[in-house]
């Protein structure tokens, strides 16, 4: 402890300085996947979707594609309930206004152009 100004202030050793510094500059784990049984709108800290529709049909709304974020949606139950992936305004996903996953295990990659959204990986599901 320092006085200064006649105040008593807590002086951070430089140890305790980096640590904290490095706390800040810890990133954001974005890709740990946010299981969902119900309709769900991908955030910028969220942005892997592990869709259940095993009880009903679900949408998976993206976000504003001006934050080109990527984003990985797979349906994982085996029903024939669809995973329906609904850009959002006007954005489309290589031209379509929606994209469904039907099948158990597929799976989109999507990045956005700024705009509209383009699938970069598919898998079809069994």
């Amino acid at each position: 402890m320092r006085l200064l100004g006649g105040k008593e202030q807590y002086v951070l050793g430089e140890e305790q300085r980096d640590m904290r510094e490095a706390e800040k500059r810890k990133p954001v784990n974005v890709y740990a996947p946010v299981s969902s049984m119900t309709d769900v709108t991908i955030t910028h800290t969220e942005r892997t979707v592990l869709a259940d529709a095993r009880a009903a049909a679900i949408v998976v709304y993206l976000p504003d594609g001006k934050q080109y974020l990527p984003v990985m949606v797979k349906k994982v139950d085996s029903t024939a309930n669809a995973v329906t992936i609904v850009p959002k305004g006007r954005a489309t996903i290589e031209g379509a206004s929606s994209l469904a996953l039907t099948a158990e295990g597929a799976a989109v990659l999507l990045l956005s152009d700024g705009t509209d959204w383009h699938k970069f990986s598919e898998v079809a599901g069994s």
